[in-house]
């Protein structure tokens, strides 16, 4: 495909820039943090809840790089399911890891007290999660009013994501802003948009990339605006304190996906692109070290 030559920078330059923040070391490549897919997670599963732990084996390291797999049993109170049938006794027994290999790899961790998405899928007297990445996402407590007689699986997740917006926990309404993005489709974008005058700046950033992912397009704009007037950052990052950091690569990154002709067509004539490359992608793509990178996630 004949791709406008300003959309294939954005990949290239924000590779290493992606490598290093999206990675916890370099022994084990990982998907980047915050891209699950929602509907394929949803469709892969047979059982989705969301809930505490409420029973798991301590974690352990051990010098064998090849532990035996799924070695103990967590135990799920489910608060809601969004897919398959809720047990009778509110509980769901969940294999997962606590033996450890020391270099780290897809290994499945559960610890008691959190409290989290889960896609699951049967496996003996058990469950499984269906991604070893992206299986359990850590969500809001808050419980939506769900629609009598509703039974999509999606637009109940939906409706409990909003509900999670109002979270006072701020990680709590920044997981659920991406996850209502990776979502992919919306019943309703309003919740999203009212957070555009959001005092926060990382909750406005967040509800941007959010609304790129949906493909609203309609917040470029003011993406540009905000990413333009943008200083240099620092020559270390920290994160939290230095998120909005790292959301000017990844909105870089969204917006670098683009391929929308209409969206590439406005690209060209006001120049975004030219002056996006010029300020963004060279400054954000500057040499890091990964032991810099601390990761809020």
């Amino acid at each position: 495909m004949d791709y406008n030559p300003g959309m294939r920078i954005g990949p290239m330059l924000c590779a290493p820039l992606a490598a290093v923040l999206c990675s916890d070391a370099l022994a084990y490549p990982r998907p980047p943090h915050g891209t699950e897919n929602i509907p394929k997670l949803m469709a892969d599963s047979a059982l989705v809840c969301k809930g505490e732990v409420v029973e798991a084996a301590e974690v352990t390291v051990v010098s064998d790089p090849r532990p035996p797999h799924r070695t103990a049993t967590g135990i799920l109170h489910v608060d809601r399911c969004f897919k398959g049938e809720r047990p009778a006794s509110e509980v769901v027994p969940v294999l997962f890891n606590n033996i450890l290999p020391p270099g780290g790899g897809p290994y499945v961790v559960l610890r008691k007290g959190d409290y989290r998405l889960f896609f699951l899928k049967p496996e003996r007297n058990s469950y499984v999660l269906v991604d070893d990445w992206f299986g359990q996402l850590s969500i809001s407590r808050q419980l939506g009013a769900m629609p009598s007689g509703d039974t999509d699986p999606m637009h109940g997740l939906e409706v409990d994501l909003k509900a999670g917006l109002n979270d006072r926990d701020g990680e709590r309404v920044l997981d659920s802003i991406r996850m209502l993005g990776n979502m992919r489709h919306l019943q309703s974008k309003e919740e999203l948009v009212s957070l555009l005058d959001s005092q926060d700046p990382l909750v406005r950033t967040y509800v941007f990339e959010a609304l790129l992912r949906l493909h609203d397009f309609s917040v470029l704009p003011a993406v540009e605006q905000w990413l333009t007037a943008q200083p240099q950052p620092p020559p270390s990052l920290i994160l939290p304190r230095d998120a909005l950091f790292e959301m000017q690569g990844r909105l870089a990154g969204e917006i670098s996906m683009i391929r929308d002709p209409a969206t590439r067509s406005c690209f060209a004539c006001c120049g975004f692109q030219a002056r996006l490359r010029v300020k963004q992608f060279c400054k954000l793509c500057a040499p890091l070290t990964p032991h810099r990178v601390h990761h809020r996630f």
